[in-house]
């Protein structure tokens, strides 16, 4: 993996390897690192019908021509979330913030470059300042009554897409998913939600620009929803443009 010290350098991966020029890749793979440790794991969508034979072309010449999804969803095997699913999340979560919107907290003008409007939901987390070991619910959650209703029947309305996630993270990282499980029993509140991860954030109507999140303790899941065009995911470290 690339070792890329500067935003900047990064940056300039974007604009000389991966810009609006470069077609993205529909496909689903591991990456590591010079160690055989994972460092990433994207699970998209491949077309039923591929070449037959062995592949021995680059990547970026193996998907010429696939790049573009045509035809209906039954000729594609979907090894992430179905379109269905990632659907039903979304409307899941129009309903959640018709009742609980999101706000963007005081002395933070903006978060991953563009001005900040996320709700994060933690079931159990540290407050910032007082470090003395007890978990809390995030203020987010239980603000108002309304939102403490609206976030329950969230975590109901998406129990089915938990579910799937929590199938998939046990497989990928069966070690890591058994710390992560023994976490979440310990700080889990809604019985709704089946785990492994105590918190969730929705960035709702953002436009995020590169970044690297910083504190999180091991991987996250993350996956695109909405009404939206492009919202390829850009890893300059690795060369990668992913549809």
């Amino acid at each position: 993996m690339a070792q890329m010290k500067k935003k900047e350098d990064a940056e300039k991966m974007i604009v000389d390897h991966l810009g609006p020029t470069q077609q993205p890749q529909l496909m689903s793979g591991r990456w590591v690192d010079s160690e055989g440790a994972t460092v990433m794991i994207y699970l998209s969508s491949r077309p039923k019908k591929t070449p037959e034979g062995p592949q021995l072309k680059p990547l970026d010449e193996q998907y010429m021509g696939r790049m573009e999804k045509t035809g209906n969803e039954d000729e594609y095997y979907h090894d992430g979330l179905h379109p269905l699913t990632v659907r039903r999340c979304w409307e899941a979560a129009q309903d959640l913030f018709s009742l609980a919107q999101p706000v963007m907290p005081k002395g933070e003008r903006d978060r991953h470059g563009q001005p900040r409007s996320d709700g994060g939901k933690e079931q159990g987390w540290v407050q910032t300042g007082h470090n003395n070991g007890n978990l809390f619910l995030s203020r987010d959650m239980i603000k108002t009554s309304t939102a403490a209703s609206a976030v329950r029947a969230h975590y109901e309305a998406t129990q089915f897409l938990a579910e799937q996630l929590k199938v998939m993270f046990r497989v990928l990282f069966p070690t890591i998913y058994q710390r992560y499980q023994a976490a979440f029993d310990a700080g889990v509140w809604y019985k709704e939600d089946p785990g492994p991860f105590l918190g969730r954030a929705h960035l709702w109507k953002l436009q995020v620009t590169l970044h690297r999140d910083q504190g999180d303790g091991g991987p996250s899941i993350s996956f695109p929803f909405g009404s939206y065009h492009g919202g390829e995911l850009l890893v300059p470290q690795l060369k990668a443009k992913l549809q």
